[in-house]
């Protein structure tokens, strides 16, 4: 029998295309790379170096790049790497929680960044010179804060300055000395002049951290720093609801792990959010399986994360209990893996921010964002895995546990 060499061919084309449409080859992704190459310099040069050719790009003028005051400096052992927390500053002021981190190898390479800054500040300044005095923004304080009458304030300290700092007695208002210095406070519209001003009220229940209008005498922040979150869960040892009930654990984070509580991201004293986000973890409901924001059991001004459960229910019944319990879980187990050495710079791939304390890597890391109840997974959990460098280019490994009640 003679064999058309011609059909042979074209068979073998047919099947190796066929082949090649079952078995794609997976895409690559794009190889992890440092944002500046190497340099010669201090790290605070090459960083500053970096925001004034970026600054285009990242929509920052000259005068948003005038003013910086260095608030951390150190260097991580094992690695070498410098890591930098910079605050911006207009005419020698504060601007309240702006600023930029930045980390940078030993071969001066700029690996990691990250901004808070105001744009167009200088513009946005509604008023650069206070209306009101220091001493009158604490009475100002004290009369919103519904505490007694100052008897007189007296001043203990005038360290002046930019800020013009000064520092009065507690009066019978707090139990600490006072201190108030000037510090700007961007809000949505604007950036209002404030007097910064610290009270730690006479019974030891709040410590407020204020920021008073230096026009109005209006309170336009009060920041308590005395944390009073609590967590209503199946807490460790506890695996699962047969072994036993919840418990209510107050100010649960460790420490050293999470230094500044289970809902802060940006590495200073008062939380950012109320409800089940923070640096180590992102809990919520994903019920219509869109990877979008679903959810969340918010905790209040108090973080009080309290809710009934009740499992003769469908788990949707009970989604604020689930979701904070698979909240509080993540988190204990990331300030228990912090312990055991999951501290190094390399995981801070997965954070959104960076917390340190000035002199060593004390950081936090998130995790992973928790989808609880996912609609397209009723009875199947699953956890991503992504390519280790992934996560520094914006992507967070989800964790989706099922929903899925005792009847079941």
């Amino acid at each position: 029998m003679r064999v058309n060499r011609s059909a042979l061919l074209l068979l073998a084309l047919l099947l190796a295309g066929a082949a090649g449409a079952q078995s794609p080859s997976p895409p690559r992704s794009a190889p992890w790379r440092p944002l500046t190459p190497p340099a010669a310099g201090d790290p605070l040069t090459i960083t500053l170096g970096y925001l004034a050719d970026r600054r285009g790009p990242l929509g920052l003028s000259d005068d948003d790049l005038a003013g910086w005051v260095v608030r951390s400096r150190f260097v991580t052992r094992r690695t070498g790497v410098t890591h930098l927390v910079l605050s911006q500053q207009l005419d020698g002021i504060d601007v309240f929680k702006a600023g930029v981190t930045a980390s940078i190898d030993p071969a001066g390479r700029l690996v990691a960044f990250g901004d808070r800054l105001v744009r167009d500040l200088r513009a946005r300044a509604a008023s650069r010179r206070p209306v009101l005095s220091a001493a009158q923004a604490v009475a100002s304080a004290a009369q919103q804060l519904g505490l007694a009458p100052a008897a007189g304030l007296t001043v203990r300290r005038r360290p002046g300055g930019a800020a013009r700092a000064v520092v009065f007695a507690p009066s019978g208002l707090s139990r600490d000395e006072i201190p108030v210095r000037l510090e700007f406070v961007p809000t949505e519209s604007e950036v209002r002049l404030a007097w910064n001003v610290v009270i730690r009220t006479p019974d030891g229940r709040h410590w407020w951290n204020l920021h008073v209008d230096t026009g109005s005498g209006a309170l336009l922040r009060q920041d308590d720093w005395i944390d009073h979150d609590s967590y209503r869960f199946f807490a460790p040892p506890l695996a699962n609801p047969d072994e036993g009930p919840r418990s209510l654990l107050v100010s649960p984070a460790d420490p050293v792990a999470s230094p500044f509580g289970w809902h802060d991201t940006d590495g200073a004293v008062g939380a950012e959010f109320s409800d089940t986000r923070g640096n180590n973890v992102f809990a919520q409901e994903d019920a219509d399986a869109d990877d979008l924001d679903g959810h969340r059991p918010d905790g209040g001004a108090g973080l009080d994360f309290d809710f009934p459960i009740d499992f003769a229910q469908q788990p949707s019944g009970y989604r604020d209990a689930a979701t904070t319990n698979l909240f509080s879980w993540n988190n204990f187990l990331h300030d228990v893996m912090y312990r055991y050495g999951f501290d190094e710079p390399g995981s801070l791939r997965f954070g959104r921010g960076q917390h340190a304390r000035a002199g060593d890597a004390r950081k936090l890391h998130a995790v992973a964002v928790l989808l609880p109840q996912v609609g397209c997974a009723r009875r199947t959990a699953r956890a991503v895995a992504l390519p280790h460098l992934l996560p520094v280019q914006g992507h967070r490994p989800p964790l989706e546990p099922a929903a899925a009640g005792r009847h079941a």
